[in-house]
């Protein structure tokens, strides 16, 4: 078709803007070929290219739009919220689907500067022990661990909660920070669901009293 044809000599064009635009026209024009034009610029040199790529996957969710998903997010530097943003928006909506692509990519690379932003932003069920491994990291930088925990809150895993209970007996430089980002994050109906939850969040509120997590527990936590 003439769309086609305008598509293509945009997305081939050496200025990044005109790419840009052809990849904004093939979501509108040619969305049954959307995969083939993103495909074509999946290794562009300009990150802003890049970034109109991966938001282009959002709502197509089959196995070939997660192996580019999974192209683009390789490509990360980490430090750059843009692109960052591009691959979560790129990413909300099959989130297991594209992560997974990713994750069977990097295998155990995953523990990256780029990686760890990955597993922050994207809200796939495979992140949330990736995450609490992050936090278990002795070298976490303290600055780290309110985004890392904060994260918790749009993440869903049947373990997060059990998960997020075994940091409070972890050995750990930034134990106290840990205890009372992890008595903020639990969730009211699991702490209250057995007595030795009950008791592993009281155990630790003497070491974190004054804090707002602290003071979280003791008025939502019913303990």
């Amino acid at each position: 078709t003439k769309a086609t044809t305008y598509i293509n000599k945009a997305v081939a064009d050496k200025d990044p803007n005109f790419r840009i635009q052809g990849i904004r026209m093939a979501r509108y024009m040619a969305s049954d070929k959307l995969t083939d034009f993103i495909a074509l610029v999946v290794n562009d040199s300009s990150v802003q290219v890049r970034r109109e790529a991966a938001i282009a996957l959002k709502y197509l969710g089959n196995p070939v739009a997660a192996e580019l998903w999974a192209d683009l997010a390789l490509q990360h530097q980490a430090g750059d919220r843009w692109e960052l943003e591009a691959l979560g928006i790129g990413a909300d909506q099959f989130p297991d689907l594209y992560f997974e692509a990713w994750k069977s990519k990097v295998a155990d690379n995953w523990n990256s500067p780029a990686g760890s932003e990955i597993i922050w932003r994207v809200n796939a069920t495979a992140t949330v022990p990736l995450l609490v491994d992050l936090i278990k990291d002795k070298s976490v930088s303290p600055e780290k661990l309110p985004s890392y925990f904060r994260a918790f809150h749009f993440k869903q895993s049947p373990q997060k909660n059990q998960l997020l209970l075994s940091l409070l007996t972890l050995n750990h430089p930034q134990t106290q920070l840990i205890q009372a980002y992890t008595v903020g994050q639990l969730d009211e109906a699991f702490v209250n669901s057995s007595a030795h939850n009950i008791q592993a969040v009281k155990k630790v509120l003497p070491a974190i009293e004054g804090t707002p997590e602290w003071l979280i527990a003791v008025k939502n936590l019913k303990i």
